[in-house]
């Protein structure tokens, strides 16, 4: 029993040392793709926008949450058309996350993303209308 674990040891400890090594490799590249996601947001590409807006929204372990930042990166996702956009900005300003409570810019933006097919934009619509029927 003790060859074993005299064989095996040494096994565990080159594991142990190649997973800290992968796990650095890992962050830098991690923090490579984030800054390349930021650019291609800044570029006007829609989907990193939206990507990049969600990143702050969440938090990550090299994203500090930042709701209004977030609501940065929806609004020009929203403003180039993108219903998933106007659907995330819609939401900031109905729940009051990074922009000031607002329902009727809520249900505009909702709207707009509804017409467009975004079906969780279409729930909060229906949500909308319920409510002012109660």
């Amino acid at each position: 029993m003790k060859q074993i674990i005299l064989c095996v040891l040494p096994v565990l400890i080159l594991l142990s040392c190649n997973s800290n090594t992968n796990n650095t490799e890992d962050s830098k590249s991690t923090v490579n793709n984030i800054d390349e996601l930021i650019k291609n947001a800044e570029n006007g590409n829609v989907e990193a926008q939206i990507e990049v807006g969600m990143l702050y929204y969440n938090g990550t372990d090299y994203v500090k949450k930042d709701c209004a930042e977030a609501s940065h990166w929806f609004r020009m996702a929203a403003e180039q058309g993108s219903a998933e956009g106007q659907y995330r900005l819609g939401r900031m300003y109905d729940y009051g996350e990074g922009e000031e409570k607002n329902e009727e810019m809520a249900l505009l933006l909702y709207r707009r993303a509804a017409s467009q097919g975004h079906p969780y934009a279409q729930k909060a619509l229906g949500i909308f209308y319920k409510e002012d029927l109660e």
